[in-house]
């Protein structure tokens, strides 16, 4: 996010053997049918997925007033120990009804 590396997850495997929920009729059944619903934050002590702390990045490492924008990076890297790829769901495909979704809350 703004240039830095909040962290990572290995998701663990490509999801298939049942169709998606959301999946239109004309999606191949060979092709990642779903997936797991992952929610990434970062506040003033750290970064975490699902709660689970994954590094000491905080806000202010992200120098977010500093800017008029946020960008934000999700990608493959290239020493991961699974390269294949990345499949990412909307609201109309896979188990869960929504769109990435960024919320930024600020309070004194």
């Amino acid at each position: 996010m703004n240039g830095t590396e909040i962290g990572t997850w290995t998701c663990p495997g490509d999801f298939g053997g049942r169709k998606g929920r959301l999946n239109p009729a004309w999606w191949p059944e060979d092709s990642t049918q779903f997936g797991v619903l992952k929610t990434w934050k970062v506040d003033r002590t750290k970064s975490s997925i699902d709660e689970v702390p994954i590094s000491g990045i905080t806000l202010a490492d992200l120098k977010i007033p500093s800017s008029d924008f946020i960008t934000f990076r999700i990608g493959v890297k290239s020493d991961a120990v699974h390269k294949g790829g990345i499949n990412l769901f909307g609201k109309e495909f896979g188990d869960f009804e929504q769109d990435i979704k960024m919320t930024l809350s600020y309070s004194d």
